[in-house]
């Protein structure tokens, strides 16, 4: 339940900070992270939500042509697509580098999208955000993975076109990225605050492998969230809370080094700080 809590806020501030913005689209672009073990051990979906009218969506692998396939999705129904093992091992990223592990999802109709990623007992899931939600600057907002079993925080960053430029700390990666190829970052330690720029649009996932929230529990878990873009973020967020909670909630923000008034917090890193506290 607290690992609830602290994805929802991410999960709100990825969709109610996005001005204006919608959630739906018609071109996606999809990466998984590292559970605890191998692909074949977990369960990955993928869910669309039709809207109005009958919908063709059509999945488009980037490690291989033959893997995509294609449906129709009912007005206002939800149709969660299963992706076999060949199709996992295809989007499923567990070593650092550029990879060719993504898929393109393309309808010709607005639907809304999220993906699942499931093993027992760590599961998690997230929106996902069409392109025209995405943009060239994010933050890594994350969690310390557990150390006791050398799991790892990580993020994957989507390239949406060809020849696409990522920096990280102002450090340019190499090599640059084609359209529907990942950048897959992995470190032994928190990676909050961690500032990725590119110089064309990219989807960016945070993903860590396992971790505990708060830290002093025993329960393990993944997180996997897709998240928005520096331009996209706003002032006001809502908070969803549990009663029965008398602690501190595992809620965080994070504060943009305002580079007009050259205010950098904590020398190299923006701000990670407790946001809210439960009621009741």
């Amino acid at each position: 339940m607290r690992k609830i809590l602290y994805l929802t806020v991410i999960s709100l501030l990825s969709v109610f900070s996005l001005n204006a913005q919608d959630t739906k689209g018609t071109d996606f672009w999809v990466t998984f992270g590292r559970n605890h073990n191998s692909s074949l051990t977990v369960t990955l979906q993928i869910r669309i939500v039709g809207g109005d009218e009958t919908t063709h969506v059509t999945l488009e692998f980037t490690e291989s042509s033959a893997l995509n396939d294609d449906f129709d999705v009912l007005p206002q129904q939800v149709y969660t697509y299963n992706l076999d093992s060949d199709q996992k091992n295809a989007v499923y990223n567990t070593n650092m580098g550029v990879w060719d592990k993504s898929v393109h999802i393309a309808s010709d109709h607005a639907v809304t999208v999220y993906a699942l990623h499931q093993r027992y007992q760590s599961t998690d899931a997230t929106n996902i955000l069409p392109i025209t939600a995405l943009g060239v600057e994010y933050y890594q907002i994350s969690y310390t993975a557990y150390p006791a079993f050398s799991l790892i925080d990580a993020y994957a960053v989507v390239a949406t076109e060809s020849n696409t430029q990522i920096k990280h700390d102002g450090i340019p990666i190499t090599p640059t990225l084609n359209a529907g190829q990942v950048y897959y970052c992995t470190s032994s330690d928190d990676m909050t605050g961690a500032h990725i720029t590119s110089d064309k649009p990219i989807a960016f996932f945070a993903v860590n492998q396992g971790t505990l929230i708060p830290e002093g529990y025993s329960s393990i878990d993944h997180l996997f969230q897709q998240l928005t873009p520096v331009h996209t973020w706003g002032y006001n967020f809502f908070c969803a809370g549990v009663a029965s909670w008398r602690r501190e909630s595992s809620y965080y923000g994070i504060e943009k080094w305002d580079i007009h008034h050259a205010n950098r917090l904590n020398n190299r890193k923006p701000k990670l700080y407790p946001k809210c506290r439960t009621m009741g």
